[in-house]
């Protein structure tokens, strides 16, 4: 017997080529999410590498700016390492109680700056204060300002590598309070 099209049930399903199409829509819509995680991975990567160079710049200033103030004298380039840059500075005075301080800024040739802080010519204790700091003397610099005394003026560098790589400069002028 026979049976009526109109009596057999059909049973429900994809046909391949609807499930193609569909692998290959989705496909496209998680090609499209990945590129933009990607791209924002890097933008994130970039942000990050920005703030840490300016950070580094500024830990310097800040640093030096304050202990360029307490000074009363400021030796410049004992040693001048890396050549041209003004570093190893030299920074002495006497506070109020009458303890003498000898502070000492260098910078390292893998772009190290340290403070060395001796109180009373006792052992000195270091501290990293920033890396990842130019070495070449036309990007890092410090020294005395001309035509104004007791003024130094400090250029600084920052430089982190990576994908992309970011630079940050800043300049920085200070007085030492014998002549604020």
């Amino acid at each position: 017997m026979i049976r009526p099209q109109s009596l057999i049930k059909r049973k429900a399903g994809f046909t391949l080529v609807e499930v193609l199409i569909a692998l290959t829509i989705t496909g496209l819509i998680m090609g499209g999410i990945t590129t933009a995680i990607i791209q924002l991975i890097s933008v994130s990567n970039q942000n990050t590498n920005s703030i840490t160079a300016q950070r580094q710049v500024q830990q310097v200033g800040e640093a030096l700016s304050h202990d360029v103030l307490q000074a009363r004298t400021v030796t410049i380039g004992q040693g001048n390492t890396p050549p041209g840059t003004g570093f190893r500075i030299v920074l002495t005075w006497t506070d109020i109680s009458g303890n003498r301080f000898v502070i000492t800024y260098r910078l390292e040739s893998n772009g190290i700056i340290y403070r060395d802080e001796a109180k009373n010519g006792g052992v000195a204790t270091t501290r990293k204060i920033c890396e990842n700091i130019s070495t070449a003397a036309a990007d890092t610099h410090f020294g005395l300002k001309s035509g104004v005394p007791g003024t130094y003026s400090l250029m600084i560098t920052a430089s982190i590598s990576g994908k992309i790589n970011v630079s940050e400069t800043r300049t920085y002028e200070m007085k030492t309070r014998a002549f604020t």
